[in-house]
């Protein structure tokens, strides 16, 4: 396989370090339906180049570490699952060894998942999946900077990291094993570095952690586990968030807040939601005084939607009222890209409001006191 032999795509904007080389494989059927949207979320990203070939085209792994390929991306897509093509074989053998201690010189495998329930889903965000996945910027940058002990660290986290995204649902119990096992390694290496490239892994590691025990441990059953993990999850995006200083890392800090929040008042426990919700909220409100983030102004609406829940269920009724109004202004002045959801957003949170009094129980109880001393 030589590179030249290959069809080229470039990112439109490039960097004076080496550039990050990918290869588009697919199953012969699954090849025309995903490329176009895979080929414009990698070629959004600065830095990229893609090459690919002819569908079910299939080198050999010396191939493609002889021609220093830096992802192999893979649509797994109806087609693949088949098993029936060169390119399945391939993608099952170079998945198996990149978390491999004994393999040194893996060839790193990014597969992008289109099956949801066994069903064909929807082709997930490229950008943003491939922003948290490898923050190619970022990395490229620190890989160019960084001297050959930090690169072998880098290298073999990064691929680890990847083989255990790639594991699906139905690999739960080996997906938890294994990211238990690459949560310690990366804890070490932060220890050791404390940089970009081991802080957001690390941050993606625990809180899907949380996410794997709380689905190990029953839906909806309230663990430990699952609350420290999470916790945690809050405490390593803010701190890469921090160190990042980019748009795209503040903005992932929200998702892991709002997961916690959920956790918290589907198992009843409002008042340990309570003041996280609001540092959700004020989190979200300093981004966009002092960043003007988009993110941020959007995610407005679900952080006063959360604490109005939360002030409802707790009988804090004019908090709650409050919360929700002003999350409805801010639905209908800040309301993003997808209508629909907005629309379905604003539907939840009149439902809500109509169920809420202006009085406070509390309140209630005083009023009746002082007419009694009248």
């Amino acid at each position: 396989m030589k590179k030249s032999d290959l069809n080229c795509k470039m990112s439109k904007e490039q960097f004076t370090e080496r550039k990050v080389e990918m290869l588009y494989l697919a199953h012969p059927e699954d090849f025309h339906v995903y490329f176009d949207a895979i080929a414009d979320g990698i070629l959004s990203i600065p830095g990229c180049v893609l090459y690919y070939g002819e569908p079910g085209f299939a080198p050999t792994e010396a191939e493609l570490k002889k021609a220093h390929i830096d992802y192999v991306v893979i649509p797994v897509g109806k087609g693949l699952l088949k098993a029936d093509s060169e390119v399945s074989k391939l993608y099952a053998k170079l998945a198996e060894k990149q978390f491999r201690a004994d393999n040194k010189n893996p060839v790193n495998v990014l597969p992008i998942f289109t099956v949801e329930n066994k069903e064909l889903g929807r082709l997930p965000e490229l950008t943003d999946l491939l922003k948290q996945q490898t923050r190619f910027t970022e990395i490229q940058r620190a890989y160019a900077r960084a001297g050959k002990a930090e690169k072998k660290d880098m290298i073999t986290l990064m691929t680890a990291f990847g083989f255990v995204k790639s594991l699906g649902t139905e690999d739960r119990f080996l997906k938890t094993s294994s990211a238990e096992a690459l949560k310690a390694f990366a804890e070490k290496l932060d220890e050791k570095y404390h940089k970009l490239w081991t802080m957001q892994p690390l941050g993606w590691i625990v809180g899907s952690l949380g996410r794997y025990y709380e689905a190990l441990f029953a839906m909806g059953s309230y663990k430990k586990e699952t609350e420290e993990l999470c916790l945690k999850d809050i405490e390593y995006s803010r701190k890469y968030a921090e160190m990042a200083g980019t748009d795209e890392g503040f903005a992932e800090v929200l998702p892991a807040y709002d997961y916690m929040i959920w956790y918290y008042m589907d198992n009843g426990k409002y008042r340990k939601a309570k003041p996280l919700a609001e540092a959700s909220l004020e989190y979200r409100l300093t981004l966009v005084r002092e960043k003007d983030l988009s993110a941020a102004k959007i995610g407005l609406t679900l952080a006063y939607y959360n604490l109005g829940e939360i002030e409802y269920n707790l009988k804090h009724n004019t908090k709650a009222k409050k919360c929700l109004e002003a999350a409805l202004e801010n639905a209908d002045k800040n309301p993003g890209d997808d209508q629909s959801y907005t629309d379905g957003v604003k539907a939840e949170i009149k439902e809500l409001l109509g169920k809420v009094g202006v009085v406070e129980p509390e309140k209630i109880k005083k009023v009746g006191v002082m007419i009694k001393m009248k």
